[in-house]
């Protein structure tokens, strides 16, 4: 099967693709990053240290110095992985079928898997994978739909959290569910542990499908509920201040550390305390 795997070049997306690319490597795969910046995300502070965090201190400074070491880590860097697994990558800006986003429709892929993707599909690009597209969304549909999914959820109260892998299609994140996983919510974890836990525990349900399309099993989907639907864009400063209020934190130095020295070998742990340091 020819599966197009869609997600975002950031440190999720990395964390994403080290737990889906060994387990479909007997499929033909190719990988398409979105590329997509908007103006929302630097719109608050905690917003625009997220993003420093989760993109520009992996992508632009970690990430780079572990590539040009012959060591890898725990797990490995987009980059990495394409030399260990032999798959295509490219970049879109948006999702048409001509420019450069037409490599997209080159490929031809028989299934669609978005996870954390920052582009909208549209017509015509329903009618390109004859299996669908599917996506694995960090909050429990239909109530959390939208943007930072998982800090609505712990904002919530919720005892638990939940990732919803769906099938998409014109709506944002309104397409019939597969599945929902659940995780616990734990007062001394932060939004960015929470965040990287739900779609670990989502990946078994994108495995499943296209275990079962293999053998002929169509998905079982159930259509959402559209009166329960909730959706949310960026958080703003006063969901910032609930959240901190409640005593709960976006990341910490531990947390963070811990997840990027999952990629980091033990040549560049000093240059890793450094970083880390730094950013804290």
């Amino acid at each position: 099967m020819k599966i197009a795997i869609c997600t975002k070049y950031d440190l999720f997306g990395a964390i994403v693709l080290n737990h889906l690319i060994p387990n479909l490597s007997e499929h033909k795969l190719a990988v398409f990053f979105s590329d997509k910046t908007r103006p929302g995300e630097s719109s608050v502070p905690e917003l625009a240290r997220f993003k420093y965090l989760e993109r520009e201190l992996p992508l632009n400074t970690l990430f780079p110095l572990i590539e040009k070491t012959n060591n890898v880590g725990e797990l490995l860097t987009p980059l990495q992985m394409t030399h260990k697994y032999h798959f295509e990558t490219n970049v879109l800006r948006d999702l048409l079928p001509t420019g450069d986003d037409a490599t997209l429709y080159a490929f031809e892929p028989d299934l669609i898997i978005s996870v954390r993707f920052s582009l909208i599909f549209k017509q015509p690009i329903f009618s390109l994978p004859k299996f669908g597209i599917y996506n694995l969304h960090p909050g429990a549909l239909p109530a959390f739909g939208g943007l930072f999914a998982p800090l609505r959820q712990m904002l919530s109260g919720a005892p638990a959290l939940g990732c919803t892998f769906h099938r998409v299609d014109l709506g944002i994140d309104t397409g019939p569910i597969i599945d929902i996983a659940w995780v616990p919510l734990r007062q001394n974890l932060c939004l960015m542990q929470h965040t990287s836990e739900l779609y670990l525990a989502g990946i078994p349900l994108i495995l499943e499908l296209v275990n079962n399309l293999v053998t002929n099993k169509d998905p079982v989907i159930t259509p959402q509920i559209s009166d329960q639907r909730g959706y949310f864009s960026y958080p703003e400063a006063a969901e910032f201040s609930k959240f901190k209020q409640k005593g709960m934190k976006l990341t910490d130095k531990h947390t963070y550390r811990a997840m990027l020295s999952l990629f980091t070998p033990s040549t560049l742990k000093n240059q890793l305390d450094e970083l880390v340091n730094s950013a804290f």
